[in-house]
């Protein structure tokens, strides 16, 4: 077994390398047939190399080395880093690989599934001291839900009250409100002054109240709005 980088495809192997020496090779993808996951970088069983941080122990020799890096020779014996036997890591006869396979086994067993949902079957529900009867109680003579009903109104009502939250915004609705309709009068305001001279009609106004107040007959009176209308006319 040969590995590369995740970089280098099964294709480009195919077209580039197709002789070892004089010796023409194929490649095919490696199919880990193997029911525990191994981690090629730790060589502990259970989790992927992807997933692992822990420093690289060696394959064949259980240094503190990358299996790449290992200058063990055939002559030296294997040693496995997960039970000190004397095989490599990734040997289905390790120790450490039997029990974890047998815990799988043992646990994935029908027999086991079965003994983990039994249920006792044998309760006989005609018999009242493995079954008794339910106890029955009177209805309240009060109807609960009636008074739930009326006891929610009551709490949302005195909510709406004196709920800060609910109040400030119907403040601000109602200085929203009147700071739209001054904008409006403004308006309208603006729209007059351009008709006519909204200080010399107030001018006049005034001196139209004074002199009504100073008036002693109906006549005088009718005069002084002679007056103003005249005044109106010639401004």
């Amino acid at each position: 077994m040969v590995t590369f980088s995740a970089e280098i495809q099964i294709a480009q192997l195919k077209q580039k390398a197709q002789y070892l020496g004089y010796t023409k090779i194929s490649w095919e993808n490696y199919i880990n047939k193997k029911r525990i996951t191994q981690c090629h970088r730790c060589q502990e069983w259970g989790h992927a190399t992807a997933n692992c941080y822990a420093e690289p122990i060696c394959l064949k020799c259980a240094g503190k080395h990358w299996t790449r890096d290992c200058t063990k020779t055939k002559d030296t014996p294997a040693k496995c880093v997960n039970c000190e036997g004397g095989h490599p890591a990734n040997a289905t006869i390790c120790q450490v690989y039997q029990r974890r396979l047998k815990m799988l086994t043992t646990k994935n067993t029908p027999t086991a599934r079965t003994r983990q949902t039994s249920v006792n079957t044998n309760i006989n529900i005609k018999d009242h001291t493995q079954f008794p009867s339910l106890e029955t109680k009177a209805s309240p003579l009060v109807n609960v839900w009636k008074h739930r009903s009326e006891h929610a109104d009551l709490v949302n009502t005195i909510n709406k009250a004196t709920n800060p939250v609910s109040n400030e915004s119907t403040l601000v609705k109602n200085s929203s409100n009147q700071y739209t309709e001054f904008i409006e009068l403004s308006r309208e305001i603006k729209q007059i002054n351009q008709i006519c001279n909204i200080n010399t009609m107030l001018k006049i106004v005034k001196e139209m109240r004074i002199r009504l107040q100073q008036c002693h007959t109906k006549i005088e009176k009718f005069q002084v709005f002679v007056d103003f209308a005249t005044k109106l006319e010639t401004d």
